[in-house]
């Protein structure tokens, strides 16, 4: 008798419930652990870094309908198409 691959997943799956719990928990952690690094880096630029302050100028100027940006003194446009930045 032949078992399908989702058979066999299921078997795997059920056999060791603390397999499963273990990898749960340190997923949990590692995402943890890597959301506290992220905001403590963003903390410590205090988004006064050149290059952060553009991309940040413009997410505020494409929010409130406005495209002229003050840090490049040019057009949003003129220094990175960022279209990403507009469905946010």
């Amino acid at each position: 008798m032949k078992r399908t691959d989702f058979a066999t997943l299921k078997i795997l799956l059920s056999a060791d419930k603390s397999c499963i719990i273990i990898i749960s928990f340190s997923s949990f952690i590692f995402f943890i652990l890597f959301c506290y690094q992220s905001l403590s880096q963003y903390a410590a630029i205090f988004t006064q870094s050149y290059d952060f302050s553009i991309y940040l100028q413009n997410l505020w100027l494409i929010i409130n309908n406005q495209t002229y940006n003050t840090v490049r003194d040019i057009h949003i446009w003129a220094h990175h198409l960022e279209p990403i930045l507009y469905p946010i």
